[in-house]
């Protein structure tokens, strides 16, 4: 008897519909315009301090508290999680083949002591692909700026707790609607040079 013919299924991946890529390219787009300026505006003010400490290494009060101020009113609201911490563009690492767009979110702490040199501290907290923000558009609500940045913000707080995951070991946080899913990986911070253990996140879920 001859054999019968089989059936052979093929399943697909499951795609981001192109309009919530669209939406979380644009996010994307709009967090960067926002860095650009941000940039700039902690440039000056650092180069500022940096001459002023030059004539005077014992800094005056005044002097710090506008530099705070340029920093508050200045630097554009729009993807500051809080006064300390911001979101940026990036590409993530996922391993040395991959790189796909995305964000992270990075504290900004400066800091100057008499006769030191001004120490301007970037830390990598967490970072978002391109695939899980357009996750949280589709999957997430509600879908305004506002919210996307609350849900990073969340991420960006658990960093204490993900940090001490072994590499490659999945989590899941929990936001208003839904949950980040990701892995911690070992990334190169483009800020210190340093290898870093940092939260990735892959998708977002509904629950």
């Amino acid at each position: 008897m001859a054999d019968q013919p089989r059936t052979l299924t093929v399943t697909t991946p499951d795609r981001v519909p192109m309009a919530y890529v669209g939406l979380a390219r644009a996010f994307r787009g709009r967090i960067e315009a926002a860095v650009t300026v941000a940039i700039k505006i902690v440039r000056d003010t650092s180069q500022q301090l940096i001459a002023r400490q030059r004539r005077h290494p014992v800094q005056r009060r005044d002097t710090l508290a506008s530099i705070a101020r340029a920093w508050r009113d200045k630097v554009p609201a729009f993807g500051r999680a809080n006064q300390e911490i911001r979101l940026e563009g990036k590409e993530a690492d996922w391993d040395e083949d991959a790189r796909e767009p995305g964000l992270s979110v990075v504290r900004i702490t400066p800091a100057i002591a008499p006769h030191e040199k001004l120490a301007l501290g970037m830390h990598m907290l967490c970072a978002a692909s391109l695939h899980a923000l357009a996750r949280r558009y589709q999957r997430g609500r509600p879908t305004t700026d506002d919210a996307i940045i609350a849900d990073l913000h969340a991420l960006a707080a658990a960093h204490e707790r993900l940090r001490g995951l072994p590499e490659g070991d999945g989590f899941a946080v929990d936001v208003a609607s839904g949950q980040w899913l990701g892995n911690a990986l070992d990334v190169r911070s483009h800020y210190s040079g340093r290898v870093e253990r940092v939260p990735n996140v892959r998708t977002f879920v509904e629950t």
